[in-house]
């Protein structure tokens, strides 16, 4: 039964660890690449040496590779915003301290508190932690300049890279498989459904909301291909639909049980036909990295990697939301723009004496708005603006076999041919009990 069920059951001996990674090939994701330019240099070259001593043992999927360089400028110019805006915050806080100071009126009131040396000490502080600033700003990596972090990451991963062979066909089946999964929060990549983002290479289109099960995918393929049994994954992605978080309460505090969501485990037993998958963020495969590849890691190198993981995160989770909160405010305008337009184009057809304009505005029970106006796709012949609602208790249609009005949720409609030819019907044409009696 243990066997049947290994998604279920994510726990190894020591020897059975220490056989995984002996025999592993380890694949990242594009989040530990780009998180690399975060790192500081000792980090950086720790992780660096850790790849190059796994030589042939290294992979990452076509789409890792085209993620990391579609977003490494990116990911240098926020590192470099990052410290303009601490810089900032410095200067922000001088000028708060004054204003709080001057706002006292310390010297008015002969207090023996030296206002003007506080002012200097602190100035003096600022800019001596500005200077600090300025100096590593200047050291970062120019995204006009030659890039020796990304020159190394080419060399390291030289033809370690999965092949360009999905055509857009079979990218556009991927697409359609995940749209499916998403709907039942099936991992990994459903809480990237919202994303709206496309970009292409090599005249492939890619959507951005499907590149996390793209990438498994990928994965999946190069590991059944090559008969691969032992497989570590790599990545920063924190999110819900990558791990099960299972809180474990003992008698002195409470920890966390973090392992791969049941579904990819599924995916690798018994898609890919593994015998053994182990999925860690950065600072957990640094850290074992001390233990089973007898690597040199220092704590600082495993405080900044569990340290980013996390600012990543937070930051992308800020970034959805002000996205969201956006689209929101985009869709809201663009409703009400329709709305508009729709009620100038009443305005203009009431002065015209040759209109037979029978258009109206109907009140949506779902918005509690008079928000519906007529659009031809609806079923109903009219749609919500906001909430795109089609039924209402106001509509009426004509049956399409005797021709009397009805209000619209007492006519059924029914596809009668294979061309999808539409029957509008009555309840007295369909025989309804509650309309006529039988002879």
């Amino acid at each position: 039964m243990k066997n049947m069920f290994r998604q279920y059951n994510y726990s190894f001996t020591e020897q059975e660890y220490s056989h995984i990674w002996e025999n592993s090939l380890f694949i990242f994701d594009t989040n530990i690449l780009l998180n690399l330019y975060r790192y500081q240099d000792s980090s950086r070259n720790e992780f660096i040496k850790i790849l190059e001593s796994l030589e042939d043992r290294i992979w990452i999927p076509h789409h890792v590779a085209l993620e990391f360089k579609r977003n490494r400028l990116i990911t240098i110019k926020s590192r470099t915003n990052l410290l303009i805006e601490a810089k900032e915050a410095i200067s922000q806080s001088q000028k708060t301290l004054i204003a709080e100071l001057n706002k006292l009126q310390i010297k008015k009131k002969h207090s023996p508190i030296d206002v003007d040396n506080i002012k200097g000490k602190f100035k003096i502080l600022s800019d001596d932690l500005s200077k600090e600033i300025d100096n590593t700003i200047s050291q970062q990596q120019k995204i006009d300049e030659p890039d020796p972090l990304e020159e190394k990451i080419d060399t390291i991963f030289n033809s370690k890279v999965g092949s360009a062979n999905y055509t857009q066909e079979k990218i556009d089946a991927l697409y359609k498989n995940a749209q499916a999964k998403y709907k039942l929060k099936i991992s990994p990549g459903y809480l990237d459904e919202k994303k709206d983002e496309v970009c292409v290479d090599n005249q492939i289109v890619y959507q951005k909301k499907y590149a996390d099960y793209l990438i498994w995918q990928q994965i999946l393929d190069h590991v059944k291909e090559k008969e691969l049994k032992h497989i570590i994954f790599v990545t920063d992605d924190n999110k819900e639909d990558w791990w099960l978080e299972v809180a474990v309460s003992n008698s002195n505090s409470q920890t966390k049980h973090r392992q791969p969501k049941p579904e990819l485990l599924d995916d690798m037993y018994n898609h890919a036909e593994v015998e053994n998958f182990l999925m860690y963020d950065a600072e957990f495969f640094l850290k074992y990295s001390r233990d089973y590849l007898r690597a040199s890691v220092s704590e600082e190198t495993l405080q900044e990697a569990g340290e980013t993981r996390q600012l990543l995160n937070q930051t992308m989770n800020n970034q959805f939301q002000r996205n969201q909160k956006a689209n929101s405010y985009l869709k809201m305008l663009r409703a009400n723009i329709k709305l508009e337009r729709f009620k100038e184009s009443l305005e203009f057809e009431n002065y015209d004496s040759f209109s037979s304009n029978d258009k109206h505005i109907m009140h949506c029970s779902e918005c509690d708005k008079n928000s519906m106006i007529p659009e031809d796709k609806s079923d109903t012949g009219y749609q919500c603006v906001y909430c795109h609602n089609e039924y209402s208790e106001l509509l009426e249609s004509d049956c399409t076999i005797c021709g009397i009005t009805w209000p619209y949720d007492d006519l059924r409609r029914v596809v009668w041919t294979d061309e999808g030819d539409i029957e509008i019907i009555c309840p007295r044409c369909r025989r309804d009990p509650d309309y006529v009696k039988d002879d």
